[in-house]
């Protein structure tokens, strides 16, 4: 006589493999912008243009602006966005 025995995934298992899935498509709709239909914000995250005026970087930003560091200006240049009281 032969011994059978089930050599399955626990259960526990199976749900935290199918949590990892779930957390993977969602970063990945996340990073592609699929949210941005739904959400405008999501998409305006990644956005890194300059929102304010663009000035030579040895020019200093006015006393109700300050410097945005994340803006993608050219070269030589600087990002100056008002400040919200």
């Amino acid at each position: 006589m032969s011994s059978k025995k089930g050599q399955g995934l626990s259960l526990s298992t199976i749900v935290i493999a199918a949590l990892v899935l779930v957390v993977l498509v969602i970063l990945v709709m996340l990073t592609t912008g699929y949210f941005g239909k739904w959400m405008p914000s999501f998409h305006t995250l990644s956005n890194t243009s300059c929102k304010g005026t663009v000035v030579d970087e040895k020019a200093d930003c006015g006393p109700d602006e300050r410097e945005n560091y994340a803006a993608e200006v050219t070269q030589g240049k600087k990002c100056c966005v008002i400040t919200k009281d």
